[in-house]
């Protein structure tokens, strides 16, 4: 792909209307490999062929990826292969936890696109084109204020929030040592309350489960299940 397109693929993908979507030309192909996110499955290969015929036979313009890269790069290695070029929405935070995978990523996409504002630096001393678009969670702020009255309910008393992650693997491997660290913490700020925070019903049954099996140890934690706003904005 040709640099002087990258402008033009970055500013389209900016101002599209929903960029949560893996686009295949004019007729979007939606592929959400959500919660149970972890190492590859069967599942996943069938749908690395299922990926590799449509590419073969749509031939889109433009392959749009969303987050997963532990998926999602073998996906873009495989458009590429098609000479089709690929833009990853959500850049992988590398900086903070594997600055080591940059060659890979540099060698299956063409262009990323970040919600922190510092990464296109990052990206560009690596040679990945790169355009900061914002965060979703502060879109969402922006876009839905939290009621008044809620946020100084949430201000009334010091509160400690805890986001475990959004799939129950990552909640599996994050709530247990994030149990300890905020018990150590409840023991200095004994006046502060600390709060578990989920959005969707069924990870905070999960969360529910893993907090009772954890018995005293998890006593201090409390368990809130819906808008996140009040709570960020608090």
């Amino acid at each position: 792909m040709p640099a002087t397109d990258l402008p033009l693929l970055l500013d389209a993908a900016k101002t599209a209307a929903d960029i949560a979507l893996t686009f295949f030309g004019a007729n979007p192909t939606v592929w959400d490999k959500d919660a149970n996110a972890g190492p590859v499955t069967e599942a996943d290969l069938a749908v690395n062929d299922m990926l590799s015929n449509t590419l073969r036979t749509a031939r889109p313009d433009l392959v749009v990826l969303i987050d997963y890269p532990g998926l999602h790069l073998v996906f873009a290695r495989l458009a590429r292969l098609h000479g089709i070029p690929v833009l990853h929405y959500v850049a992988p935070q590398y900086w903070a936890w594997a600055p080591w995978r940059l060659r890979r990523y540099q060698r299956s996409v063409d262009a990323c696109l970040t919600i922190l504002p510092f990464e296109p630096a990052f990206y560009a001393n690596s040679g990945v084109p790169s355009a900061y678009v914002g965060h979703p969670l502060v879109d969402h702020l922006v876009d839905h204020p939290p009621a008044p009255a809620a946020v100084e309910q949430v201000r009334a008393q010091p509160t400690v929030v805890v986001l475990p992650g959004s799939r129950r693997r990552e909640i599996d491997l994050h709530l247990p040592p994030l149990i300890e660290c905020t018990r150590a913490l409840h023991a200095t700020y004994p006046d502060h309350r600390f709060v578990v925070l989920h959005t969707q019903a069924k990870r905070g049954e999960q969360i529910r489960a893993t907090l009772a099996q954890h018995g005293e140890r998890a006593n201090h934690l409390e368990l809130h299940v819906g808008e996140l706003a009040p709570w960020l904005a608090g």
